[in-house]
């Protein structure tokens, strides 16, 4: 007989204390989705750390307020205001499009909460246990890549396409954006997300950060690059231990 080695809970829509990467979050009136990772402010007089994750997540696609509680797990987990880790910061305007007349303007859907407690925050990733080494040099097509979410935990895939129109529908509207990132199961060659997974971080293979996931179907994975999302958030990445 083999041994089996150790066995734990994948329970990545629990309550988490520090919570990593991957897990459920989400606004307390939303649903849930991912943590993506910590970030901290570019100004030099702020070194206060933040959670990184979707806009539809973290600010209910902006139908919110700057200091609305954020929970984790997310509402849709049986997250409770008792479960508050954060409050709602900023988060990126869309501008909607009407379906008939694409403006393809929009190039982030992000969001960051805190500051937050860092006794209560790991700024490393469930199950792979990396904390993201930067940003990726280079984004190319074929690369190999990893996300860890919510739904799907981890699943490793390939950059398909890159500077890739599209549009997706919010429940408040229409959002057309440039310069998405299309990724692909490496196993399936379908897509490797699912629904709950938005707002997780794709790292390259050697742990560097490519994007922000942010939605897909059956086929395709839509990402926002990593250094648009941080120029929009005005934040860097946390690349290592914060206590």
């Amino acid at each position: 007989m083999e041994e089996a080695g150790e066995i734990n809970l994948q329970l990545l829509n629990s309550r988490q204390r520090p919570v990593k990467g991957g897990y459920s979050i989400g606004h307390h009136q939303g649903s849930a989705g991912s943590i993506g990772c910590l970030v901290t402010p570019v100004s030099g007089t702020d070194d206060s750390v933040y959670i990184l994750s979707n806009s539809h997540v973290l600010a209910n696609s902006g139908t919110c307020t700057k200091g609305d509680p954020v929970l984790q797990p997310g509402p849709s987990d049986y997250g409770t205001i008792n479960d508050k880790i954060a409050d709602l910061d900023r988060w990126a305007r869309f501008r909607y499009s009407n379906p008939s007349n694409l403006v393809y303007t929009n190039q982030v859907d992000a969001a960051i909460a805190g500051p937050i407690d860092v006794k209560n925050c790991d700024p490393s990733i469930a199950e792979i246990n990396v904390i993201p080494r930067g940003i990726a040099p280079t984004i190319d097509v074929d690369d190999k890549v990893v996300k860890v979410g919510r739904t799907s935990h981890k699943t490793d895939g390939e950059i398909d396409a890159v500077n890739v129109r599209a549009k997706i529908p919010y429940p408040s509207g229409t959002v057309a954006y440039s310069d998405m990132i299309i990724c692909r199961n490496q196993t399936t060659g379908q897509a490797f997300t699912e629904h709950g997974d938005s707002g997780s971080l794709v790292l390259s293979e050697n742990g560097y950060a490519v994007a922000l996931h942010v939605a897909g179907n059956s086929k395709y994975s839509f990402s926002c690059p990593i250094q648009e999302v941080l120029r929009a958030m005005q934040v860097s990445l946390v690349t290592a231990p914060i206590c």
